[in-house]
């Protein structure tokens, strides 16, 4: 009886996770410049994303295949707002940039930088889009 308890846990388990894997969203980008995402700095290239969501948490993959690098970054809110277009925001200032909002069609999921700013230092903030794209969109 203890194992058909067990194997029916791990098969629920494994629908949660698939499940969940199957209803994420994948795109792609080209960012130009180096940032910092989850407290990790990225180098510039090319970037897969692909964005799960379960109990009420988004946790978005970030990962360059060229330079085998990957991050995981978590948004527990989503702005469901939708854009109508996918990109991805940053806020930079001159000693670099950080991921803040990863947008899509259905939504902004907001991620925040673990910087401490000065008054000064946020009044000189730039925020720059990068435009993603869904790679199997038609």
């Amino acid at each position: 009886m203890k194992t058909f308890v067990n194997r029916i846990a791990v098969f629920a388990a494994g629908a949660v996770v698939f499940g969940t894997m199957a209803y994420g969203q994948q795109m792609t980008a080209d960012i130009p410049f180096a940032f910092n995402v989850s407290g990790k700095t990225m180098p510039a290239g090319s970037y897969t994303l692909v964005d799960t969501s379960g109990s009420g948490t988004h946790v978005t993959s970030i990962r360059n295949s060229a330079a085998r690098t990957s991050v995981l970054a978590v948004s527990s809110a989503v702005d469901s707002n939708a854009t109508g277009t996918a990109s991805l925001q940053f806020a930079c200032r001159t000693t670099g940039c950080a991921l803040t909002a990863v947008k899509t069609p259905d939504g902004t999921r907001n991620y925040y930088p673990s910087w401490k700013l000065s008054r000064h230092e946020r009044a000189t903030l730039s925020m720059v889009d990068v435009p993603a794209r869904f790679p199997h969109a038609e």
